[in-house]
């Protein structure tokens, strides 16, 4: 599954999530998550961002920055705790925030 969060909708016909990293949406973060069977979803493989205010419009922070916890997929219904933290040291775009997602799946 990939989880996309962005400003704007994508067009009609238009992927969503390489609408995202072609700055198509606004500020946006796209994500894929995983399920293997007999395992919780999860998100190891970090995020791809963008933000047309950015000093670099575009990135990556791996999973070790940006964490999806708690995922569930119930009933039509995504849901999960996101967080990032800037990593100490780093230099250029930080990401900082910390939201609970509950969306209603398409």
């Amino acid at each position: 599954m990939v989880l996309v969060l962005s400003e704007k909708s994508p067009k009609p016909g238009v992927e969503a999530n390489t609408a995202s990293t072609q700055g198509e949406l606004g500020a946006s973060l796209s994500a894929v998550l995983l399920k293997f069977e007999g395992e919780n979803w999860e998100n190891s493989t970090g995020f791809s961002y963008t933000h047309p205010d950015l000093k670099k419009p575009s990135g990556y922070c791996d999973a070790s920055a940006c964490k999806l916890e708690r995922i569930e997929v119930n009933g039509g219904e995504f849901s999960a705790h996101l967080v990032a933290e800037p990593v100490a040291g780093s230099s250029g775009n930080a990401l900082a925030f910390d939201m609970n997602l509950r969306v209603k799946m398409p």
